[in-house]
């Protein structure tokens, strides 16, 4: 057959070569032709999946009602699920009305074992058990009577602070409550961390707690919670130190080796085999007492009953201070003078105080570097306010002995003050309170409550620490003073009386002399 050419000349056909190479022609378009049906129907699939608004609105309707259906469906089961194997918990009402809203999932934090054991988070839990502690033993009413009746009425506060026993009531009740907030934002963080997402946004939770008055049967739960996270936490103690001990043993294992590697005449390798024996025994050790511990427990149980203890927290601070600081704290007072915290100058001023009673231990002979440091440390308002006042100083009838007794007077109750700001200001990294417990011969933990803030120089008014301040540095100025002058008198008179003292006393002496000038 022919075919007819686009020129409309007919062309005859040419053999078999000719028919040959139309047909794999045809094949390959064909095969061309299926590659690019695959793409378009790709790309049409993808439209549809994706681009939801290319659909009709009846069509998208329907679609978003369906996907609305499948959620509540789901959600109903996990939560039915839930419910049947969490059982009755502490957290069981908030949970059902949904009070915890959206943020609590069902997802797991990724740092969470799959077993749940708390691992090596149980040093920073420890740390938290012991702060709680502390906090839950300066409520009892052994102290709160002592610092209402000893505290409150010293000294130091009724002249730096106020002698208004309601406002210190207020004061506080305010810094109980902020030692709270600090102890249950670490509850927050672990209870984030748990698997059981009953746990997770505790912040919610304990927001409610606050306005709830009438669960006082917690201190029974509390207590005896307290008592089996102190035990654990004490042990846990333990396992850290014993840790530190594995580590010192493994830096002086490695020291060896590289002495024996690197030193031809160095000591036999018996001191490497006696240091890899005790790793070893210490490895093995470490091992059972972490089974005792709180890396073997699980992270949900300890912060259930860490709940518990913030709950009673809450408590006893509204009882053992009547309520007073919550209802203070909610009143704005816009006259309030400047603290010494607020100003940030706590611990400036107390270092200044510490300067100040260590030249009064050295008034005898007080260094002049030592003298300048403190004049040096001295904010310029100080400075501007003691230079007229020691130029008008005039002199006073009180004796040396008179005037070190003023000084002592005072020093007796703000230098304690002072201390304590320092000792508040430095702590020891995230495992502080766990290296402040002190332990008895039986293995019993001595909690030693922490030292209130109105025990330190944060509430202290500016202007009433400022002018104790100066009536110090006035008062080492008259010693000072005094000692030099008696010094230097005594230096000028020296000779003379040197001269006549020997005079006095060998008579003989001098009339021997007298007879050998005369004879001369």
């Amino acid at each position: 057959m022919g075919c007819v050419h686009s020129c409309g000349v007919a062309i005859e056909d040419s053999g078999e070569e000719r028919d040959n190479s139309n047909d794999g022609k045809r094949q390959d378009k064909r095969r061309a032709i299926r590659i690019i049906d695959k793409e378009q129907s790709k790309e049409k699939s993808f439209d549809k999946s994706d681009k939801s608004w290319d659909l009709d609105p009846k069509e998208e309707a329907s679609l978003l009602k369906g996907r609305k259906l499948k959620d509540v469906k789901q959600a109903s089961s996990s939560k039915a699920t839930n419910s049947k194997a969490d059982g009755p918990s502490f957290l069981g009402k908030a949970r059902n009305t949904g009070f915890f809203g959206p943020g609590s999932s069902n997802s797991v934090p990724k740092l969470v074992p799959r077993d749940g054991k708390i691992l090596v988070l149980c040093f920073e839990v420890a740390n938290t058990i012991f702060k709680a502690a502390k906090l839950m033993e300066s409520l009892s009413d052994e102290n709160v009577k002592h610092y209402i009746e000893v505290v409150f009425q010293s000294p130091g506060i009724q002249r730096l602070v106020s002698s208004d026993m309601r406002e210190l009531h207020s004061l506080a009740a305010a810094d109980k409550r902020k030692e709270l907030e600090v102890f249950s934002r670490e509850v927050v963080r672990f209870g984030n961390r748990c698997r059981d997402p009953q746990f997770h946004n505790l912040d919610r939770y304990f927001d409610r707690v606050e306005l709830d008055k009438t669960q006082s049967y917690l201190k029974e739960i509390a207590s005896g919670a307290m008592e089996y996270l102190l035990s654990l936490a004490q042990r846990t103690s333990n396992l850290y130190l014993e840790m530190y001990v594995l580590k010192k043993f493994e830096q002086d294992y490695e020291k060896k080796c590289w002495e024996e590697q690197n030193f031809i005449f160095s000591q036999k390798g018996d001191r490497a085999k006696d240091l890899k024996q005790q790793i070893e025994n210490q490895k093995s050790y470490i091992k059972d007492l972490k089974k005792e511990t709180l890396w073997s427990k699980k992270l949900e149980e300890v912060v259930g009953k860490l709940v518990d203890v913030v709950q009673f927290i809450h408590f006893e601070i509204n009882r053992a201070f009547d309520n007073e600081g919550r209802n203070n704290s909610n009143e704005k007072l816009t006259n309030t003078p400047e603290t010494l915290s607020s100003a940030g100058l706590a611990l400036h001023y107390a270092h200044i105080i510490t300067k100040i009673d260590n030249v009064v231990i050295l008034q005898t002979s007080v260094p002049q570097a030592l003298r300048e440091a403190l004049y040096m440390s001295l904010p310029d308002n100080i400075k501007a306010s003691l230079k007229p006042k020691l130029l008008s100083l005039q002199p006073s009838e009180l004796s040396t002995k008179q005037i070190r007794r003023e000084v002592d007077k005072i020093l007796k109750w703000l230098l304690p003050m002072a201390n304590n700001t320092i000792k508040a200001q430095f702590g020891f990294g995230w495992v502080g309170e766990m290296a402040n417990i002190r332990t008895e011969a039986n293995d019993n933990v001595v909690i030693e409550p922490n030292l209130i803030r109105l025990q330190t120089l944060d509430h202290a008014k500016k202007e009433n620490a400022e002018e104790i301040i100066l009536d110090l540095l006035v008062l080492l100025h008259r010693l000072v003073t005094r000692h030099i002058k008696g010094s230097s008198a005594n230096q000028t008179r020296s000779p003379i009386t040197q001269q006549n003292n020997r005079n006095v006393s060998n008579p003989t002496s001098s009339k021997r002399s007298k007879n050998n000038h005369d004879t001369s």
